[in-house]
């Protein structure tokens, strides 16, 4: 009890110097007051839980009950704090999601950013409750090599998601600087610019596509669903096949399409 006690002391003291809800001048974070006492309440709550939590676990050994019975009672204390944690997410969906639709000055990569914050802005709590409620039940069943599986696949998805924003971005600009006009023959030719990039959004969807596809399959492979033995498949051969040609018969009939208006 005095460990436990001691601990949520530690613990509420550390919260009240970055928090400081009554001075904003000593803050660490840089949130206003309300927030500030907002987060300190639900960090109080939760340090309360899950500190008391050993306590509540050895109260069945010391009244003589087996061994299990100390871890249901963790277990049921586990789903306790998920629930808090789950709660705390729901309350704040909306101010989170405000913050995410924020646009942001980054000139680099600012367009795939902004489209990328605005659509977690809709889902990032349907994402972190699957997440909390994941690492609650790999650890209430106890599955080996659960939390290292969710670490190591949490981080892929973030390597991928960044990495697919920068060939996104990337092509985007080949293609803007590789198929633009010269301000001489614009000059000259005002319609010509119209007339050769017409079909250059049509171009832009079918990279973006390709590299959504590319990114969903290796996000299904790095959380374990097979998807590149999937596309070995002979079913899978078969789709992409059947995509290919379908492909490549539209391309040659916007090709034919092309010739006959010209001419």
């Amino acid at each position: 009890v005095l460990v436990a006690y001691g601990s949520v002391r530690l613990v509420m003291a550390g919260l009240r110097l970055a928090l400081s809800s009554y001075s904003p001048l000593r803050r660490v974070m840089p949130i206003d007051d309300e927030n500030a006492e907002y987060l300190q309440i639900w960090a109080n709550r939760v340090a309360m839980v899950a500190m008391f939590a050993p306590i509540a676990a050895s109260a069945p050994r010391l009244l003589g009950m087996p061994p299990a019975a100390a871890f249901l009672t963790l277990k049921v204390i586990g789903l306790a704090i998920t629930a808090m944690v789950v709660i705390f997410i729901l309350q704040n969906r909306k101010v989170v999601g405000d913050l995410l639709r924020r646009r942001a000055d980054q000139p680099m990569f600012g367009q795939y950013m902004q489209t990328v914050r605005t659509r977690l802005a809709d889902v990032w709590h349907v994402v972190a409750i699957l997440w909390v409620v994941a690492i609650y039940v790999v650890w209430a069943v106890q599955v080996k090599g659960g939390f290292e599986f969710m670490v190591r696949a949490t981080v892929l998805t973030l390597v991928i998601l960044i990495l697919a924003g920068v060939v996104t971005t990337v092509l985007r600009r080949v293609i803007e600087r590789g198929f633009a006009v010269s301000q001489e023959v614009r000059e000259r030719f005002p319609m010509l610019e119209a007339r050769a990039n017409r079909y250059l959004p049509v171009l832009h969807t079918v990279l973006r596509g390709t590299v959504a596809v590319v990114t969903l399959l290796a996000l299904a492979q790095t959380w374990g669903l097979d998807s590149i033995r999937l596309l070995t498949s002979s079913g899978g051969r078969q789709v992409v096949s059947s995509a290919i040609s379908i492909s490549v018969v539209l391309v040659v009939a916007l090709i034919l399409w092309e010739l006959l208006s010209g001419g």
